[in-house]
């Protein structure tokens, strides 16, 4: 077990964190037929961990947003993709979708201007 004073403590276990939130991504990625251009499950996994730690860098409320996607089922995932569509399409959120507090959240913070 890690005690909150050694060094390195706190990063092994965002680490962690962020591996797991990847392997749910991904898992939902592929039983949904999201892959775009990786092959495996692992290849999934290994693009994602670095990607999101710079994302959850630059914006907490980004990591949040694909923390929510992970947890989604395909009809939830689907159901995401259309509000993000509408949302793209006229600059104003559509009135309910899975994780779309956490889309919000990230447009407001991530994205202020």
């Amino acid at each position: 077990m890690c005690a909150w004073v050694l060094p390195g403590c706190v990063s092994r276990a965002l680490d962690d964190e962020l591996e797991e939130v990847c392997e749910d991504h991904c898992a939902v990625r592929f039983e949904c037929g999201y892959q775009e251009g990786v092959r495996t499950l692992d290849e999934c996994v290994t693009r994602c961990v670095p990607s999101v730690k710079d994302e959850r860098s630059v914006c907490a409320a980004d990591f949040e947003l694909t923390r929510c996607w992970s947890q989604l089922s395909c009809e939830e995932t689907e159901a995401y993709a259309v509000g993000i569509d509408q949302y793209a399409r006229t600059a104003m959120f559509p009135p309910d979708y899975p994780c779309r507090d956490e889309h919000m959240e990230k447009m407001r913070v991530c994205y202020p201007d």
